[in-house]
């Protein structure tokens, strides 16, 4: 990956991608876990749009390691890091819970096609063929349980990206001279 892009470090143009489009993904996750209706017809598209989104949480954590060594070492800077880090583990782990939501969801109407959305028919029709025979009777239980904990990793997910933004924006703006609050 290059160091910089337009004349500027790579990772302060990735950071955005991740800053505002991240918590917005954990908002619509939020969405498919607590409204029925926008699961069962926008939870697909939510999980793609948040899979590209998520993409980009390790290409941006890189090209911060890679921008924090060719910076002289500060306290700041490391704390920075660190919370980036965190960013990777809270979002891999909000991508697992949102994928098993709309899996789950999906096993478990699958043998109603009827009742299925468009893109909800098009992957229930490249499932195996056991999918659309009647869901096995824990897949409600094991949906309940699902939608709670994408709920607690959206939430963790806003949080650790508000803090590494937080974090970042001191780094570069604390010794700024002449700024005043």
């Amino acid at each position: 990956m290059p160091e910089n892009l337009f004349g500027l470090p790579t990772h302060v143009l990735l950071q955005h991608v991740v800053v505002v489009l991240l918590p917005i993904a954990a908002g619509a996750a939020l969405l498919v876990a607590l409204w029925t209706w926008y699961r069962q017809h926008l939870g697909v598209a939510t999980l793609v749009a948040t899979f590209i989104v998520t993409l980009f949480v390790p290409l941006t954590t890189q090209s911060g390691e890679s921008l924090a060594g060719r910076l002289p070492e500060s306290p700041e800077i490391a704390a920075h890091v660190a919370a980036g880090d965190r960013v990777q583990w809270v979002a891999a782990v909000f991508g697992l819970c949102l994928f098993a939501v709309v899996a789950l969801d999906l096993r478990r109407r699958a043998s109603m096609t009827a009742e299925l959305a468009p893109a909800e028919a098009w992957v229930s029709g490249r499932a195996p063929a056991g999918w659309r025979d009647a869901a096995p009777s824990w897949t409600s239980s094991a949906l309940a349980v699902a939608r709670v904990l994408l709920v607690i990793a959206a939430i963790a997910v806003i949080v650790v990206v508000v803090q590494a933004g937080h974090s970042g924006a001191s780094a570069v703006w604390s010794g700024y001279p002449n700024l005043q609050p």
